[in-house]
């Protein structure tokens, strides 16, 4: 067990490290002390260079050095793993407004966006029952990929330019998801409808037959051979995308 005087110590270190404010800690040569401050903010900054490239490259180097020195000096980190730190990154700039103090509306999405990639990336693998690689596409329930989410973005930074993207502030859905084959992660642009379709598959298989019933039910879609015409395209390419990964 460690002595209460050692746990100080090493809390002082830690502060140092943080906020770069110097102070007397009994043990530590002086003028190596800055040497750790150095390497902790080297590693904090080249995790946030890797996990959030775009970014990166769309801030100025002034607003991206004030981003990362807050973070370092007023965020408690929570995460003792490295790789997750990023997380906490996007949600201390979503917390503190950074988007309106650097006057960049997309900054949040950007993040956030990024961040995905990396989650869906590294989430375990989950288990999936027997899954048929064929069936009736109209009647036999669907099985969505588990790993993949569904998000809504205010800016559409995942097709334009952040600048660009910053005027054209709507309602955008986005599935982000992992190819089971290459590991690879993919996006794709969804309607209104068929961001609803995904929503419902994320709780159970369903068949197109189901599903078809309740949106005409809920929706001013007059007949099932109207919504077929779209829905069926999108149900095959979503197989060939293994975004629906087959048939239970």
């Amino acid at each position: 067990m460690l002595l209460n005087e050692t746990i100080k110590i090493q809390n002082s270190v830690a502060e140092y490290c943080k906020t770069g404010i110097e102070k007397d800690i009994p043990g530590v040569t002086p003028d190596r002390l800055h040497h750790y401050r150095r390497l902790i903010y080297n590693i904090v900054d080249d995790t946030m260079e890797t996990a959030f490239p775009v970014t990166k490259q769309w801030l100025t180097q002034e607003e991206w050095d004030i981003l990362i020195s807050d973070f370092l000096n007023l965020h408690p980190a929570q995460t003792p793993q490295v790789w997750k730190l990023p997380f906490e990154f996007y949600l201390f700039a979503k917390q503190n407004n950074y988007a309106s103090k650097f006057n960049k509306k997309a900054l949040n999405d950007l993040l956030y966006f990024e961040w995905l990639e990396i989650e869906i990336h590294t989430m375990p693998d989950k288990e999936l029952s027997e899954i048929k690689n064929t069936g009736n596409t109209y009647t036999d329930p669907l099985v969505l990929n588990p790993h993949s989410k569904l998000i809504r973005l205010e800016y559409p930074i995942h097709i334009q330019h952040a600048d660009q993207a910053s005027g054209n502030k709507g309602n955008w859905q986005i599935l982000i998801y992992r190819d089971n084959k290459t590991d690879i992660v993919h996006f794709i642009q969804l309607s209104p409808l068929f961001a609803y379709v995904t929503e419902l598959l994320k709780y159970k298989p369903l068949s197109v037959k189901k599903m078809s019933n309740g949106i005409i039910r809920t929706t001013d879609i007059i007949n099932e051979k109207t919504l077929l015409t779209g829905l069926i395209p999108f149900i095959e390419n979503m197989l060939n995308r293994t975004v629906i990964l087959g048939f239970a």
